[in-house]
């Protein structure tokens, strides 16, 4: 895709604006099969930008004043037709067979290199381009008035035994140095707006309207146009099928989908279900996404895989560290330290017991608690006596209680 199309395109989509995706579509179809193919997979292609185009200066008028052919097509010796330079409607009149056709055509070989109507005749054309009442030198002449330039000759010329592409084109403006056929400029606007049409074309407007719209594709240069238009044709057959495909494999999915048992088959059925899919919450659901059934197994099992692991290092360190803690309670259960834990735990209990339920008899023995005994001892007044030298051996608790 040219720039100059790249530009008109831009500037529609800016005028009458397309959703980004069909938009994006639309500029992948006119880059080429390549750049549609890999839009249609999913890979993301930066939107193109309008190029940065001097805007076009309007071309100098030019008026064809004359034109001599030799040795070309039905002319031998040379002739010359010549017109008025002005603008307007010129027409060559004359009888079957005077040379009509041959300077049409002898024009439009001068400023393109090649004719049109004969390019699927290639044999013919090879054999039968040269005149035979002048088989050597082919030549032809034209003579152009170019505003602001003043006269231009341009001549095309085949040396004898030449083939058709052997020619050579020079352009001699008047009061400049000879020069090729790019000193015109005219070569881009001849070949995407081809000016020069034979008479079965001319024929054409007054045929079908699909005759007519093929002759304006090409006169306009629109093939471009015309072959994106194919290539999203194309791409849309085929998803077409394979949409119809899945819509026909659909029922049987949906009654799996239903017996399943599980929060994300019913999640893909639920999205899958109806006249429009949504085809994001059925992605959701297939991929691991998380699904509106939050605190599920599935959310239980969620949460446990994003808590983050320990080294195995730190574990290991942390695991001896309570190994060796144990041990230590173990060693030190008999000892003075040890028993005076387990009498303290004992006491502790004893005191929440009396706290919650009051005065009353004693849990372990039945009698009456004694007010005034220590705490200690777990027995009513005339139980065990304190230890030798008159020292309790626990907490005393004053008070009732």
């Amino acid at each position: 895709m040219d720039d100059v199309l790249l530009g008109i395109v831009l500037q529609r989509l800016g005028e009458c604006p397309l959703a980004e995706e069909p938009a994006d579509l639309l500029i992948a179809a006119l880059d080429g099969d390549e750049s549609l193919s890999a839009q249609m997979g999913g890979q993301a292609q930066p939107r193109s930008k309008a190029p940065d185009l001097a805007p076009p200066s309007a071309p100098a008028g030019a008026y064809l004043q004359s034109l001599t052919v030799s040795g070309f097509r039905g002319i031998g010796p040379p002739a010359t037709l010549t017109v008025t330079p002005r603008p307007g409607l010129t027409l060559v009149a004359g009888r079957n067979g005077s040379g009509k056709s041959s300077f049409a055509e002898a024009l439009e070989v001068l400023l393109t290199g090649n004719l049109r109507r004969w390019e699927t005749l290639s044999a013919v054309w090879k054999q039968g381009w040269r005149s035979m009442h002048c088989p050597d030198e082919a030549q032809i002449t034209a003579e152009f008035v170019i505003e602001g330039a003043g006269l231009a000759k341009v001549q095309r010329t085949w040396p004898a035994g030449a083939d058709f592409a052997g020619s050579v084109v020079t352009v001699q403006v008047a009061g400049e140095k000879q020069a090729g056929a790019e000193r015109l400029g005219w070569t881009p606007a001849l070949t995407d707006y081809r000016p020069f049409l034979s008479h079965s074309e001319l024929e054409a407007f007054f045929g079908s309207p699909s005759g007519l719209y093929e002759l304006l594709a090409s006169v306009l240069g629109l093939e471009d146009l015309t072959l994106a238009a194919a290539r999203l044709a194309q791409v849309r057959k085929i998803r077409e099928a394979a949409l119809a495909e899945v819509k026909k494999r659909l029922p049987g999915l949906l009654t799996r989908l239903e017996t399943a048992g599980d929060e994300r088959a019913e999640a893909c059925r639920r999205a899958l279900t109806g006249r429009s899919w949504d085809l994001a919450a059925a992605r959701s659901a297939a991929t691991g996404a998380r699904t509106a059934r939050d605190g599920g197994e599935l959310d239980r099992l969620r949460r446990l895989a994003q808590l983050s692991v320990p080294p195995e290092a730190d574990v290991l360190e942390i695991a001896e560290e309570l190994r060796l803690a144990a041990a230590g309670l173990v060693a030190v259960a008999g000892s003075p330290a040890g028993q005076a834990r387990s009498l303290a735990g004992l006491l502790t209990a004893a005191l929440q017991h009396h706290d919650a339920h009051g005065d009353g008899d004693c849990p372990v023995c039945g009698r009456a608690w004694c007010p005034d005994h220590a705490m200690a001892t777990g027995h009513p007044r005339g139980g065990r006596q304190a230890p030798p030298g008159g020292r309790d051996s626990g907490i005393r608790r004053t008070g009732r209680g």
